[in-house]
């Protein structure tokens, strides 16, 4: 199962076409993002992921983590150290999908098509406005959250008038770490190369590397 999109943009005014494509599918049990943007005068830029998810809950993978993402990824913004990374390499986590690495903001990351413009809403209030980037990987960090209920809407609207509009409902009324529980992520990152059409000649190095850990030391406080 999985889905595709395309679309061509003709600029009149610029006098150039912008083409994109977007698949999302299954291959060899990962979870499967592929992203490719052509516009005139510019070499095709593409993005290529794989993340696999663990079985089941009492299955982690290599006994320790949720989920590994492979190809072109990036890792978890912790705003005390470093924003979000993204280059060619590999990442490992056990990660709340709500989960609050400062305790007051998460980051929100999603697959939209190349060019569109993104407005952020967070109960019902304007956050920002960007415009998805050519490898079609959308990235909000140090999104604001409130005690209690949060609902995000992340609108889309493409060239031609199209709307798409991406819903996140995430309940924070609680410590997103239990007493004992533990979050991680680990990643290897070459920032200057990607997997497809990767045009830079220097040799291949894992140069950004890092890892972030947290633990609930009771139900309403966690220490990382």
């Amino acid at each position: 199962h999985g889905f595709f999109d395309s679309g061509v943009a003709l600029k009149t005014d610029e006098n150039k076409v912008d083409v994109t494509a977007q698949l999302v599918s299954d291959f060899l049990y990962h979870s499967t993002s592929l992203t490719l943007s052509k516009t005139d005068g510019r070499d095709l830029l593409a993005r290529l992921n794989f993340t696999r998810y663990q079985a089941s809950p009492d299955e982690p993978i290599m006994g320790l983590f949720e989920r590994y993402s492979f190809g072109d990824v990036s890792n978890s913004s912790n705003s005390l150290i470093s924003p979000a990374q993204s280059g060619l390499g590999i990442t490992l986590s056990k990660l709340p999908e709500y989960f609050r690495a400062q305790g007051l903001t998460i980051s929100l990351q999603e697959t939209a098509p190349p060019g569109w413009e993104v407005e952020l809403y967070h109960n019902g209030h304007f956050i920002q406005g960007t415009t998805v980037p050519d490898d079609g990987l959308l990235q909000f960090d140090e999104v604001p959250t409130e005690f209690g209920s949060n609902y995000y809407q992340i609108k889309l609207f493409g060239p031609y008038g199209e709307e798409k509009v991406i819903e996140k409902y995430y309940d924070l009324s609680k410590n997103p770490l239990s007493k004992d529980d533990k979050a991680y992520e680990l990643f290897l990152i070459d920032p200057k190369h990607r997997l497809i059409n990767d045009n830079n000649s220097s040799e291949y190095k894992l140069t950004d590397f890092g890892g972030n850990f947290d633990i609930g030391i009771s139900d309403n406080w966690q220490l990382g």
